[in-house]
């Protein structure tokens, strides 16, 4: 009888965490430079549902990155071939010239909301590309990318004078 009980426990830990979780991917740039024409494609497998979820992405950069922001365009692919597309401009500077996010082992990093709300309806694997729509043909200062997909849709921001997400 104590030994069915561990198990449910254990079972239901498990059930817990697995439908909880954050899907993360992360790409690391070899030399910390982002070409203009290297277009980061992640995999995405095991998220059919019909709840809504988020999108986010976390760049790390450093601060000797070479402009004040970094335009990219993200489009997720369907496994029936269906395209949803963003272009977002990522403002990694203050108009002062200062780095935006947090401060952490010689870099920063800084998160930003490709999709507030999402839902991931079909089986399969999805695509998730991101290209630089930087002028430069290469942009250097950049360390790593990351893609967070999580549960539940985030409220949009309210508009405010100097509010640029």
């Amino acid at each position: 009888m104590k030994r069915k009980l561990c198990l449910l426990f254990i079972l239901l830990g498990w059930l817990v965490l697995s439908c909880s979780r954050t899907v993360s991917y992360e790409h690391k740039f070899q030399y910390h430079t982002w070409k203009r024409f290297d277009t980061l494609s992640f995999p995405i497998d095991g998220l059919k549902s019909d709840k809504a979820r988020h999108v986010k992405i976390r760049l790390s950069y450093q601060q000797s990155f070479p402009t004040s922001d970094l335009p990219i365009i993200a489009t997720l692919v369907s496994p029936s071939g269906e395209e949803r597309t963003i272009e977002k401009r990522i403002w990694l500077k203050t108009l002062d010239g200062q780095p935006k996010g947090n401060y952490i082992n010689d870099r920063f990093v800084l998160e930003q909301i490709l999709w507030y709300e999402i839902y991931f309806r079909e089986k399969g694997t999805y695509r998730l590309l991101i290209e630089s729509l930087h002028p430069k043909f290469e942009v250097s200062g950049i360390l790593s990318l990351q893609v967070e997909i999580g549960k539940g849709a985030l409220p949009l921001p309210k508009p405010q004078p100097g509010n640029f997400h």
